[in-house]
This record gives structure tokens, sequence and C-alpha cells, in this order.
């Protein structure tokens, strides 16, 4: 799927509308280019106002205005994978929907994507992900996971630390990542590319298709890995 000018003419109203309609500005610049044989686009759009008080002499001023914010989405032709990279759930969401539907012209391949599982954690939960990776990538550590534990009350723990598995075994007795279901996972990798000093990348899981690690360096050497470990699926 190639993306053009008209295309991205009615992806740039669509999401105005939706941030105009979130009292979010009506202001939205959208940025489309190519890079490495992604499909690129930048979206900028203002956020809720925001008032401060500061000191003018001596008296209290106030100053209202509105931040500035810019999210990513990167699209793999090749894979057919849309990397979406925005703070709100809810507007990743959206912009998954206003995508599919003015690019793809099918707003139902928002919901199939939402369903496909792109990623699993079970290789963490039954011991066969290789944590000291292999080269350029020399070590990953794990800083936080969420795990569903079985129960009434649909109980979820996070754990957070510079090392999770470390943190488990030694602090937290008869707590393991197979204790229930792990659906979120925090990564950092080492890597040692070539000529190059040591680089630690880090980025998140959260099956069954969210990630940010597609605009990260790096990040084709890491999915190579995931895909070697059969955390992200084919």
């Amino acid at each position: 799927m190639r993306i053009g000018g008209g295309e991205i003419a009615t992806f740039r109203e669509e999401v105005r509308r939706w941030f105009t309609g979130l009292a979010k500005g009506d202001v939205c610049n959208v940025r489309h280019f190519e890079d490495a044989g992604d499909e690129v686009i930048l979206v900028s759009h203002g956020s809720y106002v925001r008032t401060i008080a500061y000191w003018e002499g001596d008296r209290i001023a106030l100053n209202s205005f509105r931040p500035a914010s810019e999210d990513i989405l990167i699209y793999n032709a090749e894979d057919s994978l849309l990397s979406i990279k925005a703070s709100l759930a809810k507007d990743r969401e959206q912009y998954l929907r206003t995508f599919a539907t003015c690019m793809a012209g099918d707003e139902s391949l928002a919901d199939d994507a939402t369903r496909k599982q792109v990623f699993s954690l079970t290789p963490l939960q039954n011991d066969t992900f290789d944590f000291g990776g292999d080269p350029p990538i020399t070590r990953i550590e794990l800083l936080k996971v969420r795990l569903k534990l079985p129960g009434p009350g649909d109980p979820l723990i996070e754990v957070r630390s510079r090392d999770v598995l470390e943190t488990l075994a030694r602090d937290v007795k008869g707590l393991s990542l197979a204790s229930g279901v792990l659906t979120f996972a925090r990564f950092r990798f080492h890597l040692h590319p070539d000529g190059e000093k040591l680089v630690k990348v880090t980025f998140e899981i959260e099956p069954p298709s969210r990630t940010d690690l597609a605009q990260k360096r790096y990040a084709d050497l890491i999915q190579r890995y995931l895909v070697q470990q059969r955390v992200k699926l084919r």
C-alpha cells in the first residue's frame, strides 16, 4: 500500500477534527515522508490549555498556553505493520481507525489489527527467552512487568526494578513470571554495534500488538532477536 497526497490530506482533516473535538485546539500539522522503506507520518497537535502562576515583580500573574505534542505513525508495507507512538491510549486507537479508514478505505481493519496477535510474552514465562543476547546484543534487562493473577477480582501485580528477575527471586517469595498471565513487559537491550560504544535501548511490549519499539534506535536488530526468541510472531 502506497500513501499519497490525497490520503494524507484526508487523514489530516480527520485527525484535526478529533483533537478539536477534545478541546485541544484546531491546529494540526501532518508531515509524511519515507525512511528506509517505511512510511512515516508525524502529527503535531495541541493539548489542553494550561495556566501557570508566576511572579511579576511583587505580584502574582497568570499565563495561559497550549502545549504542543508530536505523535508518530510508522507503516512498514513489507510486513503490513503499523506502529503508533502517542501518549494516550484513546489517541492511539483513533489513529489506528483513522489510518485504516483513510489509507486502506476499510475501518474494520482496525478491529482486525487489535485482535491480531503480534507479540507474545510466553517465552519469558516458560524460561525459553535468552536474556544473554546474541551479538551485537550483549545483555537484556527486564525493568517492569504486569502480571494478571488467577482468582476473584482479577488481581493485577506490577513489579518495577532494575532487575525484575532478581527482585522476584530474592525479594518476592512465591511469585514468578509463571504465576499468572504476563500482560506487559519493559525491556532494556544493551547493544555493541560495530564501531560504536555501548548503546542502551528501552522499550515496552503489551500483547497482543502494542509496542513503542519502532521509534527506537536499532529497532531492526532488536526485532530480529524478538522473532528469534518467539516474542514477536511472524
